[in-house]
């Protein structure tokens, strides 16, 4: 039997041509970009970064900045967490409880583990600002409170009266701790600094640093 073989139907490139055509006239209407106001935009910008600022806007800028790291600082001491525990309690937790320790002692705290800590080498205050005197007589705190008991573990501790004297030279602070080694993990960790600067009387003391900051593994620390 004779099978009569049918003609195949060859597609219309007329038409698939010009839809194809539109959609790139289209594409290229739509990402068409107006480099004149980019290039305006680039030159108000190039403007303002070399503007240098004047006197007024940097005390300006200065202010708002401290106000900023003030209010971090309030907000972390209205916000403490720890209900149970004074937001200024200190750490009654010894240092180097086990350096010593006798492993068959059957009081040993066998569930220890060495753990991450947080090790603080040196404290220093780096920006003096025009309107502070290049000698300084500081005073204030700076502790840590990690997950162990969140009680402070004192780094830097001066009253008023017992303030350490520094200037641009010399601007590393004489640390008092930390009283015991500062455990890091994934649960946060927190860093507070009150800092001051005296003045002839109270009333005139400077703040020279108040904020606080997270600490936990995994997070690079610079501050």
């Amino acid at each position: 039997m004779d099978v009569e073989r049918l003609p195949r139907k060859k597609p219309r490139k007329a038409e698939g041509e010009a839809t194809a055509k539109a959609e790139v006239d289209a594409t290229a209407t739509a990402t068409e970009i107006d480099f004149s106001v980019l290039s305006a935009e680039f030159d108000d910008w190039r403007k303002s970064v070399a503007t240098p600022l004047t006197s007024a806007e940097l005390r300006q800028r200065e202010k708002e900045t401290e106000e900023l790291l003030s209010g971090t600082w309030e907000r972390f001491r209205d916000n403490w967490f720890c209900g149970i525990i004074p937001f200024d309690a200190v750490t009654t937790i010894p240092c180097m409880r086990f350096t010593d320790a006798d492993l068959d002692h059957p009081y040993y705290a066998h569930h220890c583990k060495p753990s991450d800590t947080l090790q603080i080498v040196s404290v220093q205050l780096r920006a003096f600002n025009a309107s502070l005197p290049s000698q300084l007589d500081v005073y204030g705190f700076i502790p840590i409170h990690d997950v162990l008991d969140r009680k402070r573990i004192i780094v830097f501790n001066r009253e008023r009266k017992d303030c350490q004297t520094i200037n641009k030279q010399d601007s590393y602070l004489r640390l008092t701790g930390p009283t015991r080694g500062v455990l890091v993990s994934i649960d946060p960790s927190y860093i507070e600094a009150v800092l001051k600067a005296k003045g002839v009387t109270e009333s005139e003391d400077k703040d020279l640093s108040k904020f606080a900051r997270t600490v936990k593994s995994g997070l690079p620390l610079s501050y």
